[in-house]
């Protein structure tokens, strides 16, 4: 998986991907995640321009929603951070 991200090279051969594909990685550690920022702030992606609301809706499809979403993420229950990763991976998309 590290190779199919860029992260590792690979050994041997090459990969490609089909037209329009994008790999999503859900690491299980939450690297990606910053523990002391919010889940609002959490899944603002550089580059990316989604205001607060949209940001609030891909939150919500994973239920974090209301005063959960602006907690920090290091107070949150390990599901509520799963979640969390869940939502910054459909925001990159």
């Amino acid at each position: 998986l590290q190779c199919l991200l860029g992260k590792l090279p690979s050994d041997a051969g090459s990969v490609h991907l089909g037209a329009g594909v994008k790999i999503g990685y859900f690491d299980q550690l939450l690297r990606d995640l910053d523990m002391n920022k919010s889940p609002l702030e959490a899944i603002r992606i550089p580059g990316v321009d989604h205001n607060d609301l949209q940001r609030r809706n891909f939150l919500a499809a994973f239920g974090i929603a209301g005063p959960t979403a602006e907690q920090t993420l290091a107070s949150l229950s390990g599901g509520e951070r799963n979640r969390t990763m869940l939502a910054w991976l459909a925001a990159q998309h």
